[in-house]
């Protein structure tokens, strides 16, 4: 059994014999040993408030109020702690007032560091400084991820142009595209209603602004023809047809689909006239996400054209991109043995892709609503021939 000292201060710092009515340690000094009826646990007693806890610690003035201030997921400190500091980000043991504890026991913390101040400022000016770019938009990281699981949850699969968890991954490590990330989020705004954090003439201000300024003019050369840059101009225009459908939003599909054409992504399976990318270091999972890019684009010209009567950009004899092979919320590849489904030169042959779509059991719904949309096109087509 566990030995424990009597009520006396002296006996405190040292464990007695517990001999009554007087302990060995007591009788030596000739001081008074008295016992208490109950035994007690140690530390501060049960129930007693967090801040009556610190207070027990006996931090110094100086410093406990600062902490007292605080939320508990704050975790920088003030700029103007320079007195626990004697050199930048570093505590020195014995500046601390009142917490008693030999130099042994603090003798791990000698190197202990903080958060450099100048870094940590300079990280917060660069996250102010990259929203401020966009004119309404002022979210936080845990907001934009909140809006970026409603956007794949219900926008997402109605125009499927990411790896979800591969886009996830990208953003928590920092390497999201700023100018995609907020056209995602504030989409997501738009089409599930008024956000809570997040005022309507604000999201309308950053989506007016993503509108007027995100289009392959304003994207510099080396981003032009890249695929967030096609994917920022694919998500845009179709918000655009869906919200306001009309020759603003005609134009935009219309410039986007010319663009994919001139570096080949209706070609994406003849290497020798696609030239989107660099088939050398490109893995089959980033050339899966050309071709969900493509069937986007060529889902946005067949709507609006058949909206308007005109005649379509994408034709179908020049596309030699295959339908979709690998979900697009999958973890894994799908192996080679999945064989390529291309829609047919010929309409009259639609039927044998459908045919072929079931039995190769793979994205089943999203291949099978290309051969509607091309069935649809033929039919817009027909109705704009009888007319003249």
């Amino acid at each position: 059994m566990a030995t424990r000292s009597s009520d006396s201060s002296l006996c405190s710092l040292s464990v007695g014999d517990l001999q009554r009515p007087d302990c060995s340690r007591c009788l030596e000094a000739g001081s008074p040993c008295t016992y208490s009826a109950e035994r007690k646990r140690p530390g501060p007693p049960r129930g007693l408030p967090r801040q009556k806890r610190r207070n027990i610690l006996a931090i110094s003035p100086s410093i406990e109020p600062q902490f007292a201030q605080r939320d508990q997921a704050d975790t920088f400190l003030s700029l103007d702690q320079d007195s626990l500091a004697h050199g930048p980000g570093i505590i020195p043991p014995d500046t601390i007032e009142g917490l008693y504890l030999s130099q042994g026991e603090v003798g791990g913390f000698e190197s202990f560091s903080l958060p450099d101040p100048t870094a940590r400022d300079a990280l917060i000016a660069e996250v102010v400084q990259s929203n401020s770019q966009y004119p309404g938009y002022s979210l936080s990281h845990e907001q934009e991820r909140d809006l970026l699981v409603h956007f794949f949850g219900e926008v997402h699969p109605a125009i499927p142009l990411f790896r979800i968890d591969h886009f996830l991954k990208k953003y928590d490590d920092g390497l999201a595209e700023k100018t995609l990330l907020v056209a995602i989020v504030t989409v997501a705004a738009k089409v599930l209603g008024p956000i809570g954090f997040w005022e309507p003439e604000d999201v309308e201000q950053c989506m007016k602004f993503l509108l007027e300024t995100a289009s392959p003019e304003t994207a510099s050369r080396d981003t032009h023809n890249n695929l967030d840059s096609f994917r920022l101009e694919c998500l845009l225009a179709y918000y655009e047809f869906h919200q306001f459908p009309g020759f603003s939003s005609w134009m935009r599909i219309s410039r986007l689909a010319r663009r994919a054409y001139s570096v080949g992504v209706n070609q994406i399976d003849n290497p020798e006239l696609c030239s989107a990318f660099d088939r050398t270091i490109t893995t089959e999972d980033e050339i899966e996400d050309w071709r969900y890019l493509f069937w986007a684009i060529y889902c946005l010209d067949s709507y609006s054209n058949i909206s308007v009567g005109t005649p379509f950009v994408v034709e179908l004899e020049s596309i030699n991109t295959a339908l979709a092979r690998n979900p697009h919320d999958r973890a894994h590849s799908l192996p080679n043995s999945v064989s390529k489904i291309f829609l047919p030169d010929d309409i009259e042959d639609i039927w044998k892709t459908a045919k072929e779509i079931v039995s190769n059991g793979v994205m089943i719904n999203y291949n099978l609503h290309m051969v509607t949309t091309t069935v649809l096109r033929q039919a817009g087509y027909s109705m704009h021939s009888k007319a003249f």
